[in-house]
Order: structure tokens, then sequence, then C-alpha cells
């Protein structure tokens, strides 16, 4: 079977396809469940090397399979895909669109294929589970986001929150800051890279902004030495929006600032 798997690598595949499927049909779970991992390391090892067609053979395959397959494997494959820059396109988009979590949260949290276009539908497809997972990726441009502040709840929000590479329209991050969980001060947990300005063209270094509200913000310089009184913050996420602020306090593990203006006013 794994030898039929491989020909249609190589070009002979039509064929094959209902042959696979049929003794496939004929195993026992436990032995189709095996299999199926074993033919997706088949498709990973050859990935780069394949052609439409053999993708879609290989789709086709393990697609027919996920539902009659062990839980457990379904899970497993979803994790080995992943990651992929070329998956099985119809079965990816199947597992993140699952409503089970286990199954979806892998293509959500990982998958580098999908367009935003295909983020934000798979958004509005499940509930707060999928949401937490598609804030956990490695990048989160500004219109999914925005449906993940719409639809969020204060555990998604947090989260997207302490995701670095998340980006933000002004309006949306003051909508943001307005929902999440936030302190006595007004200021949320945050997790966001910023630049220090101290001259109109000079960069002085970069910091991590720890917290934030709309009227300040707590920051981790990379360089502490010589900052003035008052400087501008680059907010990177927020569409590299240049905040004017004044130093409030100073110690060892960081900066206090306050804003000059509410830098998210609508």
């Amino acid at each position: 079977m794994l030898a039929q798997a491989t020909r249609m690598a190589d070009g002979d595949r039509n064929a094959d396809i209902a042959a696979v499927v049929e003794r496939l049909a004929r195993i026992t779970t436990p032995e189709r469940s095996q299999l199926l991992l074993r033919i997706a390391d088949l498709y990973i090892a050859g990935a780069g090397n394949l052609d439409e067609d053999a993708i879609a053979a290989f789709d086709t395959i393990m697609l027919s399979q996920i539902a009659i397959s062990d839980h457990a494997a379904v899970v497993a494959l979803s994790r080995k895909l992943a990651p992929l820059s070329n998956p099985p396109p119809t079965l990816l988009a199947a597992f993140a669109g699952n409503a089970d979590i286990a199954i979806a949260g892998p293509a959500l949290s990982h998958s580098p294929y999908f367009s935003t276009a295909e983020l934000i539908r798979f958004a509005a497809m499940n509930g707060q589970a999928h949401l937490h997972a598609l804030c956990s990726r490695a990048e989160v441009p500004e219109p999914l986001a925005r449906v993940l502040i719409d639809r969020g709840g204060p555990s998604v929000l947090n989260r997207l929150l302490m995701t670095p590479a998340a980006h933000y329209d002004a309006a949306d991050f003051g909508r943001l800051l307005k929902r999440a969980s936030a302190d006595e001060r007004g200021r949320v947990m945050t997790d966001q890279r910023a630049g220090i300005v101290t001259a109109p063209d000079r960069l002085a270094c970069d910091a991590r902004v720890v917290n934030i509200s709309a009227s300040g913000a707590g920051i981790i310089p990379d360089n502490f030495e010589n900052l003035p009184e008052s400087f501008t913050i680059i907010l990177y996420a927020v569409e590299r929006r240049r905040v004017p602020c004044r130093l409030v306090w100073k110690s060892a593990f960081g900066l206090g600032v306050a804003f000059e203006t509410n830098p998210f006013a609508d």
C-alpha cells in the first residue's frame, strides 16, 4: 500500500487512489490509523518535490480516512501536517474548521499555508478555544486581530495581548484595552516591542512593553543609560504610532511612563 502511495509521487497515481482507499477500508481501525500516519510521513518526506497531482492524491487518500481512524491518530496527523508550507490543502482546511479543538488547534496555531482571509473565516466558525489557538500564531495581522477582538472573551483578549507578533489598528487596540482584564490602574498585561526616540530622528533603543493603558505603560528598555525625563515611544504593533510620554518612575527592572495624550482615542 505504501508502495502505491510512493508511485503516486512519480506519476502513476490516478488508478492507485481507489485501490489504496479500498484496501484501507478492509483493515482494522488501529492498522488504518498506523498506516495513515506512515502515509503522512511519506508525504512529508517528499513534500518539496510533489506536483499538484501528487499532492491532490495524498489529499484524497488521507481525507477519506480521518472519519474512520482513531481520534489520537487524527490529532497526530494534524500536528504532523500543520507546519508544512505546502500541506494537503483540503485536508488541512478540514482540520482547521473542525469543531474538535484538539484536531483544529495545530492547524490554526501553526500553519503558514492559510491566507488572512481564510484565517478570518476559521475565526468565525467555532468558539473561544479556536480563537485562542489563532492568538498563538507566529503573526496575527490587523484584520485577524480585529475579528479576535470582536469575538473573543477575556481569555482570548488576554492571550492576544501576550502575542508579540500581533498587529493592530489604533482604534481596535483601544477597544481591546477597554475589554481586556486590567489592574487597579487600568493597565493590561502585554508583550510588545517598542522603540524609544529621544530626538526627532534618533532611536535611542528598543524596549519591551509589559503593561499598557490609554494613559501610560510599563516598559523594559534594552538600554537604560541616558534616557531623559521626556521621550517618545514608537508602538510597533499599533501602526508604529509615536506617543510622547514622560518618565514617572524608574527601577533596576524597568520604567513607568505617562502618555501625554491618549494614543488610542477614537
